[in-house]
């Protein structure tokens, strides 16, 4: 991945050397608010300490879905291309375990996130169009439990897709964005999410943050 990062950055320079024709509204501001979904597929089992009838909680969740909000700046260089920079955060972690019990007491999963990316867009159409998005981003989820939390962040590649109809002053999109996956080793999780020698939580050892999203882009 190292050695692809300087090709995406000579990218960058050529398209941006490449732009010979003035663009009517070079700026665009977007504002989106959408579901941000993290595949945890977490398990919790509880077993108590002295079990009436071996009795054995279980609670499953494949994913964390929460409300997040983007904020999306871009500067179109030329005709079809753009750069672009965005930040999107969830407004509040999602809570997947409520109320569970545990040999410390009440429990719960809450898991939210938070990205940044810069990315080379390129739009294709006119009234209606598409936009694809290649870049390089930041992914930060959030873990918490009642004995714990703690943040994991990964830097990789990321991309995404957009469709929109231009309206007033600017236009509405639908847009689907894909953040670089983040790995927890077992060690680290092992150590953080110690739920006690009677209960376990497991989570995916590779997290896929996903936003699924709707907005309006100013241009100026």
């Amino acid at each position: 991945m190292k050695n692809l990062r300087p090709a995406f950055f000579s990218l960058l320079v050529i398209c941006a050397a490449s732009a010979s024709a003035e663009v009517e509204t070079p700026f665009h501001i977007g504002l989106y608010g959408g579901d941000s979904t993290i595949n945890v597929r977490a398990t919790y089992q509880d077993v108590p300490p002295n079990p009436p009838g071996n009795h054995i909680s279980n609670f499953k969740a494949e994913k964390s879905h929460a409300l997040a909000m983007t904020l999306a700046g871009a500067w179109q260089f030329a005709d079809n291309w753009m750069l672009e920079m965005q930040l999107a955060s969830s407004l509040k972690q999602d809570s997947l375990f409520r109320q569970v019990d545990t040999p410390q007491g009440k429990s719960s999963l809450k898991v939210g996130s938070s990205a940044f990316g810069t990315y080379i867009v390129y739009k294709a159409g006119g009234e209606t169009y598409v936009k694809g998005k290649l870049g390089l981003g930041i992914s930060n989820i959030d873990v918490e439990t009642n004995a714990a939390s703690d943040t994991y962040s990964k830097f990789g590649y990321s991309y995404g897709i957009a469709v929109g109809q231009k309206l007033g002053i600017g236009s509405l999109e639908i847009t689907y964005m894909r953040y670089p996956d983040v790995s927890i080793s077992n060690s680290e999780f092992g150590d953080t999410f110690d739920t006690g020698t009677a209960s376990t939580l497991t989570i995916s050892r590779y997290l896929r943050h996903e936003i699924f999203s709707f907005g309006y882009v100013f241009s100026f």
